[in-house]
Formats: structure tokens, sequence, C-alpha cells
């Protein structure tokens, strides 16, 4: 499988370097078929990384009201995903 990995935040701004920091330790680890970026979470870069792509996973810190930790796994091919996990 290629896949596209991208962990998307600001390493200086608290939780929101969650989707940075699990970026790097992938890349660290060169898993065969998994291209790594790390990108702001701004929608026109991640819509730019996406082109060509069959299977792509974003890691990103959300506000969804649930405890801290909390995993979301949302699939865009099943449904829209909610606008109100981001603040902007």
């Amino acid at each position: 499988m290629n896949a596209l990995v991208i962990g998307a935040g600001n390493d200086f701004r608290q939780d929101d370097g969650f989707g940075i920091a699990v970026a790097r330790e992938l890349a660290r680890r060169h898993l065969p078929g998994v291209r790594v970026l790390e990108l702001s979470g701004e929608g026109g870069s991640i819509l730019a990384a996406l082109t060509g792509q069959e299977t792509v996973f974003v890691v990103d810190a959300v506000r969804s009201g649930a405890e801290p930790g909390e995993l979301h796994r949302l699939d865009a091919g099943e449904g829209p995903i909610p606008t109100d996990f981001f603040h902007y």
C-alpha cells in the first residue's frame, strides 16, 4: 500500500503540535510505502497535498468536547467531517 500521512498543526501551540509530533515519529521509522508530510493545517495546503493520492491519513488535534486524548477516526468517504471540530 502507498499512503500519505499528513501531520497537521503547529508544534509551538501546545496540543496543536500533536499531528506534527506523529508525523515526525512516522518519518523517523521510514515505513515502506508511507510518505509523510508536516503541514500547518491550512486547508489549501492540505487539499493540494491530496492531489493524486489514493490513501491519505490526516492527523490533527481537534476541539470536539471529548476528554483530552480521545481519538476520532473520520472517513471523508462516508460523510462530511464535523466542522465544529475546528475553530477556523
